[in-house]
């Protein structure tokens, strides 16, 4: 779909992230906001969606090798040792990706301070079965077995 603007192309997840870390940005007035991912089409996309949210291109800096949550850690830190002035970290991911994530950062010696987003509520999770809950599911097993190789 090469009419479809990158950002259009982004699930719901990663819109998330972005709404989060543009947030954040605004807020708190960030030096820079790093995106990682696994090709430059997608890093391009969140770039995309970051600028419309009100981040400047200039602040944006790019990580399209990232393959895992820990390329995402060793990458980021590539990175920013490029910019030294950066003494800590915002990160920003889903709430069930946060404790994992947050320690492959910490492993590459980042001072991180989380900013989860996309929490999932108890109300949320159905009883019936269904392919959201096996969806959320999916999730949280994925986690799981990330956190055991942590």
């Amino acid at each position: 779909y090469s009419w479809v603007p990158d950002a259009e192309t982004l699930d719901g997840v990663t819109q998330g992230r972005l709404i989060g870390a543009a947030r954040a940005y605004r807020e708190h007035g960030f030096r820079w906001v790093v995106v990682t991912g696994i090709h430059q089409e997608y890093v391009d996309g969140m770039a995309d969606l970051l600028v419309e949210l009100g981040v400047p291109r200039d602040r944006i800096l790019f990580d399209p090798d990232a393959h895992s949550t820990r390329d995402n850690a060793k990458n980021s830190k590539r990175i920013l040792d490029g910019h030294p002035e950066v003494k800590q970290v915002v990160l920003v991911t889903s709430a069930t990706h946060m404790k994992r994530a947050e320690a492959y950062f910490r492993e590459e010696g980042l001072q991180v301070t989380p900013f989860p987003v996309a929490y999932e509520s108890a109300l949320s999770w159905k009883v019936l079965p269904s392919s959201d809950a096996l969806w959320r599911m999916d999730l949280v097993i994925h986690e799981a077995l990330g956190l055991l190789r942590t």
